[in-house]
């Protein structure tokens, strides 16, 4: 990458002057980065006294762009509105980038900020349109729906007087009329079990959470399992806090999943990584234009389980911060990579906001694991497609099937502190490659699954027994339920299969049993106030990833 030089500074300067000219003024306070989302938070400062400098350093060929734009806007026959013509043209800058350098319309701003930053305004409901209904599927602990009295399994047939029963709404259209502004009222008409007649329900939309913590349970006696699905703002307070319970419970292994994690913010990860890391441990390290070394991060000493057995879940989805943690680790010999190779994404954007809202992700760094590896997978400057093609290529090179199919792009080699070897150029190679398990779904569980018919069985089972399942609030409960009822179920959801014309079960109804009832076992535990804690408990034996971590764990407890 370092090869590949390019110089950024007349690009930012162009966006400025292109924003500038459809707003009418330019160069007050034009570029103020922020802390970063997706891969980064370095932090970058630009006083107006610089802006000015760059502004008046500008290229011809960027005072070019600037002047057409104007020349358009103001003596063009056709109004071809000079606002999409300049986002159209910032798009195609960045396009002619790295792959993560992207633009962001000031509208979507909010949307794409929202997963990192921890919360959103809204009602607070997980919700599914089930054969045109919208049903409560949960309601968040806390949030403003609680507050007003909605529960689990209500049908809500109007929002604010609009009909939403019957009607084949779009889940976004849902969620738009659901959220806004925190303050603001909503009124919610539900159809509740018992009860005749419509509910009315003034929901006084505020802040939801959104953990970034899926599950924190007890696998075994001694092995804990953590579920990490993003590095967002209180990402480290909730993994803390994981840890710290699961330690209550008398943990002694954790298995760290970040199977499919595609990362978030730089800090977060700094900080995860140094839960698990002795005293000086170098983390990360990041490096700028023109290879200027940015940042280096060293553990503190004070992690919560900087001693006891770890192991590392990652996949090729697993991208990012995830890498960042997962290269820490492995760089330090602190635990077991366990998996397979990881997405290869490692540059640093920065936010940096234009004047209308809008902002732009601009890669301004790469990082670097303790060993000095790049985990950044090769890539064409201006060349996406390629780019974005290149897990499918893995998959079909068998990569995802045998280990000896992964291709090195870095054949450098570098050390671990213990002196294994390691390689960089294209993600984070596990030390105990898993395969991914192609028989793990037969075409009929494939059909089922891709078809939703499970889903929306479990969805209606779980609305006619919203508070017999909302009793269940221990594993124990949740298994005694699903123990004395699964045979009904199962029956049950044979019929609803065969009441929807499915015919590949007919033949095979009785060889799928044992493919159909964890699957069961697992949504319907989904709908206990455990939620996915019941869901990764009862389908852990099921991933290959996960299974094999854990009987890893169980060999290296019986052998001290």
């Amino acid at each position: 990458m370092k090869t590949k030089q390019f110089f950024l500074i007349p690009i930012i300067i162009s966006i400025a002057i292109a924003i500038g000219f459809v707003l009418g003024y330019w160069g007050v306070g034009a570029v103020y980065p922020s802390k970063g989302a997706s891969g980064g938070v370095e932090q970058v400062s630009m006083r107006n006294s610089d802006i000015g400098q760059f502004l008046n350093s500008t290229s011809v060929n960027s005072s070019r762009i600037g002047q057409v734009l104007n020349y358009i806007d103001k003596f063009y026959i056709e109004n071809v509105g000079i606002d999409t013509l300049s986002e159209q043209y910032i798009s195609d800058i960045l396009s002619k980038l790295d792959p993560h350098s992207i633009y962001i319309p000031a509208e979507d701003v909010l949307k794409a900020n929202e997963n990192l930053e921890g919360s959103f305004d809204g009602v607070g409901i997980m919700f599914n349109m089930v054969t045109d209904t919208l049903v409560v599927l949960e309601v968040i602990s806390g949030g403003p729906s609680a507050k007003a009295g909605l529960e689990m399994g209500d049908k809500i047939i109007k929002v604010d007087d609009v009909n939403m029963a019957g009607v084949k709404f779009d889940q976004n259209e849902v969620v738009k009329k659901l959220k806004g502004e925190g303050g603001t009222e909503v009124k919610l008409s539900v159809d509740r079990k018992g009860f005749s007649e419509l509910i009315d329900f003034t929901v006084v939309r505020g802040k939801v959470a959104i953990e970034s913590l899926e599950a924190a349970i007890m696998l075994k006696p001694t092995v804990g399992y953590i579920k990490l699905l993003r590095f967002a703002r209180t990402t480290h307070q909730e993994v803390s806090q994981a840890i710290d319970s699961l330690t209550n419970l008398g943990m002694e292994s954790l298995i760290f999943d970040m199977t499919s994690n595609t990362g978030g913010y730089l800090d977060q990860a700094i900080l995860i990584a140094n839960e698990f890391l002795p005293k000086e441990s170098l983390i990360v390290y990041t490096e700028g234009k023109n290879g200027k070394m940015l940042a280096k991060q060293y553990s503190d000493g004070n992690g919560r389980f900087t001693e006891q057995d770890l192991y590392v879940l990652v996949n090729e989805f697993s991208a990012s911060s995830s890498e960042i943690v997962a290269g820490a680790i492995q760089d330090n010999d602190r635990g077991v990579i366990v998996g397979r190779r990881t997405f290869g994404k490692g540059l640093v954007q920065q936010q940096i906001p234009l004047l209308d809202g809008s902002l732009i992700n601009l890669t301004i760094a790469e990082y670097h694991t303790p060993s000095g590896r790049s985990i950044q997978k090769p890539y064409e400057m201006g060349n996406s497609e390629k780019y974005d093609k290149e897990l499918l290529d893995r998959f079909e090179n068998l990569e995802f099937i045998n280990a000896d199919s992964i291709s090195i792009a870095d054949t450098v080699k570098y050390y671990t502190k213990s002196g294994r070897v390691v390689y960089g150029g294209g993600g984070v190679f596990p030390d105990e490659f898993v395969p991914l398990d192609t028989t793990a779904f037969s075409p009929f569980m494939r059909k089922a699954l891709s078809s939703l018919y499970l889903i929306k069985f479990v969805t209606n089972h779980a609305t006619e027994n919203s508070k017999e399942l909302m009793q269940l609030t221990s594993m124990d409960k949740v298994e005694a339920y699903l123990d004395e009822n699964i045979d009904v179920l199962y029956n049950d959801y044979i019929k609803y299969l065969k009441s929807n014309k499915v015919k590949i079960l007919n033949a095979n109804a009785a060889k799928y049993k044992n493919e159909i009832i964890p699957y069961l076992r697992a949504y319907i535990g989904q709908y206990t106030p455990l939620g996915a804690e019941a869901f990764y408990y009862t389908l852990s034996p099921l991933n290959e990833i996960t299974s094999f971590a854990v009987k890893m764990a169980e060999d290296k407890s019986e052998t001290k």
